[in-house]
């Protein structure tokens, strides 16, 4: 039962992988409180602009050229620990390493044009359609300051209390894949949560994702503990730190041997 539920959570894409886009941000920089009133409320896109905008501002985001995350993860039911290691140096280049001490070690990544994963669980992949096409946006460090280019349209549909927090549900729907739900705090701007659908090998999995715990990193703001729920399990992961602008090794972006024996 234990190797069906891990494959679940590799085929989602999402272990090691949970929005480790950058929440840019100045601390000192002051947060506007956006109304709740109905007849003041912003569209969908301005209230993706106002976290662009209390996170640091699109400015800041463009002089974010790499990422180094490191993380800790946990899988209470099935009791299991991940550590992990994340490079990123814009679109094309992303290496996760991920060492699940008690089953074994995937690496999943982005080497041009190829998404692919080499794993002890799922084996090697190169993986294909909307799967490679979420692996290529979440190797893109410009995309968290310039959602556009990845979503056609961003629509405010609701509000819901999350955490005792009004949010705005904004709607997104991709120009490749699911429509994804995003929730942003009436009172901060900071989003909190997100639900969204992974197409993946084993099918659609839904995937229900808490964001918390802003911290600054070397003058950043990042979320320092994000929980996502999917087909019944928790996974909880938690940062431990976040580098900007660290030079990393190119080859660590390189194609493996056994991707490209694949092709």
């Amino acid at each position: 039962m234990t190797g069906i539920f891990l494959k679940r959570f590799f085929a989602s894409g999402v272990i090691g992988i949970a929005l480790i886009q950058p929440a840019v941000a100045g601390l000192n920089a002051a947060e506007p409180v956006l109304s709740v009133d109905e007849s003041k409320t912003p569209d969908g896109k301005a209230i993706v602009e106002r976290f662009i905008e209390v996170t640091g501002g699109k400015e800041r985001y463009s002089a974010v050229k790499t990422q180094t995350t490191k993380a800790s993860m946990q899988i209470s039911a099935l009791q299991i620990t991940i550590d992990l290691a994340i490079y990123q140096a814009g679109k094309g280049k992303m290496l996760a390493e991920i060492d699940m001490k008690q089953v074994g070690t995937t690496r999943r990544g982005v080497s041009g044009d190829v998404a692919w994963e080499v794993s002890s669980i799922q084996g090697v992949r190169i993986l294909e359609g909307t799967e490679a096409a979420s692996m290529l946006e979440k190797s893109d460090l410009q995309s968290a300051g310039d959602p556009s280019k990845y979503f056609k349209s961003m629509e405010r549909t609701g509000t819901k209390e999350i955490g005792g927090e009004t949010c705005y549900e904004v709607t997104l729907t991709k120009r490749i894949g699911q429509p994804e739900k995003r929730y942003y705090s009436a009172k901060t701007g900071l989003m909190v949560a997100t639900v969204a659908t992974q197409e993946t090998p084993m099918g659609e999995i839904e995937v229900e994702t808490e964001i918390s715990d802003y911290r600054d990193a070397g003058g950043l703001k990042v979320p320092f503990r994000i929980v996502q729920k999917m087909q019944g399990l928790t996974q909880e992961m938690k940062i431990q730190s976040v580098e900007f602008n660290k030079p990393i090794d190119d080859r660590k972006f390189t194609l493996p041997d056994e991707v490209k024996a694949l092709q």
